[in-house]
């Protein structure tokens, strides 16, 4: 199983107003955050931030990055 599969598995346990973004861009963001070294909360803001066109464009992240 691919792991964008596996992530569009998952339910989002949030409620309707807290689905501001998408459960698998923030996913996607922790996972490759997490894969680059960037493990505490502080580290994968800055690595969201650094690559905020990508994650905004490519998961149309009409908010930002959260």
């Amino acid at each position: 199983m691919a792991l964008a599969d596996f992530f569009a598995q998952i339910t989002d346990p949030r409620r309707r107003q807290g689905q501001r973004y998408p459960l698998q861009g923030l996913l996607w963001l922790i996972f490759l955050a997490a894969a680059s070294g960037y493990v505490s909360y502080r580290k994968i803001s800055a690595f969201g931030r650094s690559n905020a066109a990508f994650f905004s464009d490519y998961f149309a992240l009409a908010h930002g990055l959260p």
